[in-house]
């Protein structure tokens, strides 16, 4: 089912992930998707009050998807504990559900919980929690006695060092030593695209 305005190739139709979402979990649960695209279930797993991880292997449907949290604007449902927080659930509206063996034994009806119905506070609205985009890093040349050898930052490589023994007992160090080169060499992007730089590293 497709949405009605898509901003992606392959985005969701919003309602057919809430029918599911709200079938499958309740508030405060972690919902994940492993190929957001647009960001759909991401967006109706804010909306109603779940936690999320999604990730894709485009960095245009990571955008996108980053794009549409940041700018969304969420209804704010009322809480069933306010102190407790969004684990407790909501307030849900109800309905009476009335049978011919009710009505025939003057019973008083059951009440039925409209779970996709919480009652809206209009005196406030949302915004998307605070969240951080996670990438692996891209591939780095990088020069060796051999030449010029393609590799990934996160790796551990053994180019410039000899194929002994030592190189597995020292694995874990070994590539804790390349992750803290790179983070003095690139520095860290902050909010608004200002780069942090770091003079030292150390362990």
């Amino acid at each position: 089912m497709g949405s009605d305005d898509p901003i992606y190739v392959v985005q969701t139709s919003t309602k057919a992930i809430q029918r599911c979402l709200l079938m499958t979990t309740d508030p405060g649960d972690l919902v994940l998707d492993i190929t957001c695209g647009s960001g759909t279930t991401a967006h109706v797993a804010e909306n109603w009050g779940r936690r999320w991880i999604t990730c894709d292997t485009s960095r245009v449907a990571i955008t996108l998807a980053k794009q549409r949290l940041m700018t969304a604007v969420y209804d704010y449902y009322e809480l069933a504990h306010p102190h407790e927080g969004v684990g407790s659930g909501f307030q849900y509206k109800t309905v009476p559900h009335i049978t011919l063996k009710s009505i025939a034994n003057n019973e008083p009806p059951a009440q039925e919980t409209l779970y996709d119905q919480p009652f809206i506070d209009s005196k406030r609205l949302r915004v998307t929690g605070p969240f951080t985009v996670e990438a692996v890093p891209a591939p780095t040349a990088v020069m060796s006695g051999e030449g010029l050898v393609i590799s990934e930052r996160n790796s551990l490589t053994t180019d410039h060092y000899p194929l002994t023994t030592a190189i597995a007992r020292s694995g874990e160090t070994l590539r804790q030593s390349n992750w803290r080169d790179e983070l003095l060499r690139a520095g860290v992007r902050a909010k608004g695209g200002k780069l942090i730089e770091f003079i030292r590293v150390e362990r």
